[in-house]
């Protein structure tokens, strides 16, 4: 596996948990870090953040129209859970 295609989850709108932490602006910091690790080891990536849609079904359709026009070995979504005393990391496999 050497093709990564890995998103934010949600959008600059559309923006997801908040509470303990502002799920959007965490995961982009993710993304990016993410990215420079695999890149480091040789791979190719993608990395992509919605900034344009308005609507959860816009949001869903950005991200998945945006990993199925790429080669790729492997998808992932950064995503977090946001509360008062648990922090999760999600990654879709």
């Amino acid at each position: 596996m050497n093709e990564f295609v890995i998103s934010s989850g949600h959008a600059k709108v559309v923006r997801g948990a908040s509470g303990y932490l502002d799920e959007v602006n965490e995961a982009r910091k993710v993304v990016p870090k993410v990215a420079e690790y695999l890149k480091k080891l040789d791979c190719k990536v993608h990395t992509f953040n919605d900034d344009t849609s308005k609507t959860q079904r816009d949001n869903i359709n950005s991200i998945v129209k945006y990993h199925n026009r790429k080669s790729r070995d492997l998808d992932v979504s950064v995503h977090f859970n946001a509360g008062t005393n648990k922090l999760i990391l999600m990654m879709s496999i």
